[in-house]
């Protein structure tokens, strides 16, 4: 079946075998229609078939909105919408990652992306603000150092320069802080003293 030409690389023919499944009458009421729609997505996202992939997922939070895919499907979709340059329906799929996010790793890369839509957005004051929450949050996360300076380069960017700052001077201060990082805050702090 899909599960297993996917699992050998052959993208292509698992797409089809689910697609196979997917037509079929019984399929609607199959106990496994939710995991084929996710695989079918996936191999389809793989494949570089991104307006099939997204319709997928689509398909699947219509029919299966509180599946413990969801979470996962909404993050897809809102990368998807972000590559397409749809950041208020990737906002809106972030959003309800975050309230029906179940595991960390899931809340944290949420509040990441949705930030990162903000900015894209040109709404970088509420960004950093996201991720200010996200350090607040999870300040031992791996994503804890990376979301302090992208909150003072998102506080820069929306001309509030004293917070800007504080993140960056933040960033300074902590322990094993890289050379690149370092540097990037010193650039920041320099900019900064410039205006």
């Amino acid at each position: 079946g899909g599960d297993a030409a996917y699992q050998l690389g052959h993208t292509d023919a698992a797409i089809a075998s689910y697609q196979r499944m997917l037509s079929l009458a019984t399929s609607k009421q199959s106990p496994l229609r939710c995991d084929t729609l996710y695989a079918y997505g996936v191999a389809l996202e793989e494949a570089g078939k991104d307006a099939q992939a997204v319709r997928a997922y689509q398909q699947l939070l219509q029919e299966f909105p509180t599946h413990e895919f969801a979470v996962d499907v909404r993050l897809r979709l809102g990368d998807q919408f972000i590559a397409a340059g749809k950041q208020a329906e990737a906002l809106k799929l972030f959003d309800g990652a975050l309230s029906a996010a179940q595991y960390p790793e899931d809340e944290r890369y949420a509040m990441l992306r949705k930030a990162f839509a903000l900015v894209q957005s040109n709404r970088p004051a509420e960004a950093a603000q996201v991720y200010d929450l996200l350090r607040q949050k999870h300040p031992n996360s791996p994503e804890a150092a990376g979301a302090l300076l992208a909150a003072g380069q998102a506080y820069y960017r929306a001309k509030q320069l004293d917070l800007a700052g504080q993140r960056f001077q933040q960033q300074l201060q902590q322990p094993n802080v890289g050379g690149e990082t370092a540097t990037e805050s010193a650039h920041w702090l320099a900019q900064i003293s410039l205006n």
